[in-house]
């Protein structure tokens, strides 16, 4: 029998093959080991810093659809492919419809409406059967608040006295662990319907003369449901409990030109209400009482709604609010801090504009205020009211109704983790993505859409996994922590494929026997370097034990 012998040289010495085999073990797990630093396992160049000048911004695509767009898009992963489809409506003579496109501009499928759309659509799962519906109301026509299955198909309308002309909002109000729909309709009444479209109680009175906003919903007592805030056109704001009593109601006097929003401003446990009077925007505690005023210049302007977010880093929720002055034409946004007090303002360009959205498109743990204006510019500023960049769009001649400019929509809509805007240009008809070059991830994103989320509560999300803070609840997920169950996806994103946020063994590609570890959890990468580690310990311990040995 022949033996073959391998032998490294080492000065003068000759190492045997076993120990030249557990040399190369040793080199091997070297070789595997990722850098360190004192925090613990950590890869390099995992959040590179990106120059501000190295950012540029494209067009990733436009869709025409030769009619008026009056309604905010929004976002949402409607049939669980991994990416965001965008939802929008439009207003024409005869051929008004709501939109589906999916995350490279192209239809889905679209719904022809009877009557003009001018909401913004509610993405939600009503039913809890782990299919997306869209919820949405239209005015001068038969069907005033439809639902559509996630293909577009029509599952259930409702007649109500009077147009939808506002955005309905979802959430569980009476914890029956199924979603409500609560809706303003302009005949004076407040509607809440059931997964089913089946009406469950309506409230009106004498001193609602007009019903134009939307509601908000949120915790305001510590009982057992949800609250309803919503004002009137004239004088009033009314606070309902979830079977539809009134609880409150705050008479200011003035006109209520957008709708209320609920927050926890200070971040003390208590939810605030905040809502614009005609010269005023006033915020009340959760017992209706005011706490501050913020007087506004007596001029003859609209506002619209305010935005939540913590622009400065504080750990406390500033807002943000646009104004268009209808005689100046000459808008502007304030940034206001939790007790009323102005921080800065910036003027905008065109004659009116939009309200705004906030996320961290660049990751640089500075926020980003997006908003549009009517002669197409799209702004970003930074949380200091600095400009950060202005896009421009070539827009027409703005046409009657043209005031109202949608708010942007803010959304990972490729999964290449780099945030998109969309922007609906009013009278151009145009919907458009716009993508940046020069950012390798987004942040997370506080408000990313007219009224806060898919949901339109008028609350924010805070922690930036697509669940607003009152439907973090009825989830049972965390209003502070986007991956409740600790495994590396999103709550949202588990929402949205059908997957268990809370339970860290329920995940998307759990189920799939072909899935690889690294398409299922990015941990496994830092597994396989401790698995190394712990090898290249063994090794070290039996060299040297055979050292001693010998």
């Amino acid at each position: 029998m022949t033996y073959c012998f391998i032998q490294f040289h080492v000065g003068k010495k000759m190492i045997p093959l076993k120990k030249t085999i557990f040399l190369l073990i040793i080199l091997a797990n070297c070789l595997m080991l990722p850098s360190f630093d004192g925090n613990g396992l950590n890869f390099e160049n995992e959040n590179p810093t990106i120059e501000p000048n190295a950012i540029t911004i494209f067009q990733k695509w436009s869709y025409n659809t030769s009619q008026d767009l009056r309604v905010s898009p929004v976002t949402a992963d409607i049939n669980a492919d991994g990416y965001l489809e965008t939802l929008f409506g439009s207003v024409g003579s005869e051929d008004e419809a709501l939109y589906c496109l999916d995350h490279n501009g192209d239809v889905l499928w679209t719904y022809n409406s009877t009557g003009d759309i001018v909401t913004c659509p509610i993405v939600a799962d009503l039913d809890k059967d782990n299919n997306f519906e869209i919820i949405f109301g239209t005015m001068m026509g038969d069907d005033y608040l439809v639902c559509l299955d996630s293909q577009g198909n029509k599952l259930w309308n409702q007649t109500l006295n009077g147009l939808v002309a506002s955005t309905p909002a979802v959430a569980d109000i009476d914890m029956d662990g199924y979603q409500e729909i609560l809706v303003c309709g302009t005949n004076w009444w407040v509607y809440c319907f059931d997964y089913t479209g089946t009406q469950v109680w309506n409230y009106t009175n004498p001193d609602i003369t007009n019903l134009s906003g939307s509601p908000a919903i949120g915790n305001l007592k510590i009982d057992y449901g949800l609250e309803i805030v919503f004002g009137t056109n004239y004088d009033y704001l009314f606070c309902l409990n979830s079977t539809g009593k009134l609880i409150y109601t705050y008479d200011h006097t003035e006109n209520t030109r957008s709708s209320p929003i609920i927050a926890d401003l200070e971040n003390n446990g208590a939810n605030e209400i905040l809502f614009y009077a005609n010269d005023s925007i006033n915020c009340l505690d959760n017992n209706f009482n005011l706490k501050w005023k913020y007087d506004c210049v007596d001029l003859d302007f609209t506002s619209v709604d305010p935005s939540i977010a913590d622009v400065n880093n504080d750990g406390e929720f500033e807002i943000l609010i646009t104004f268009s002055d209808w005689n100046t034409l000459a808008p502007f946004i304030i940034c206001l801090n939790s007790t009323g007090d102005e921080l800065w303002n910036y003027d905008i360009i065109g004659s009116y504009a939009s309200p705004s959205v906030i996320g961290d498109l660049d990751n640089d743990n500075s926020v980003d205020i997006i908003l549009l204006d009517s002669d197409g510019h799209v702004y970003s500023l930074d949380g200091d009211g600095s400009i950060n960049w202005i896009y421009n769009i070539t827009v027409g001649a703005l046409t009657p109704g043209g005031h109202i400019i949608p708010s942007p929509a803010l959304g990972d809509i490729d999964s290449d983790n780099v945030t998109e805007v969309i922007v609906d240009i009013f009278n151009e008809g145009l919907a458009i993505c716009l993508d940046f070059n020069g950012i390798s991830s987004s942040g997370i994103t506080q408000w990313n859409s007219l009224r806060g989320t898919m949901f339109h509560t008028g609350q924010m999300d805070r922690d930036g996994d697509f669940l607003d803070d009152v439907n973090e609840q009825f989830y049972g997920t965390l209003k502070a922590d986007w991956d409740t169950d600790n495994d590396l996806f999103s709550d949202g994103r588990e929402v949205f494929l059908g997957t268990d946020p809370t339970d860290p063994n329920d995940y998307p590609g759990a189920q799939t026997p072909t899935a690889t570890p690294t398409e299922t959890s990015p941990l496994f990468g830092s597994l396989v370097s401790m698995l190394s580690l712990i090898s290249l310990l063994f090794t070290i311990s039996v060299l040297v034990q055979r050292k001693k040995k010998s």
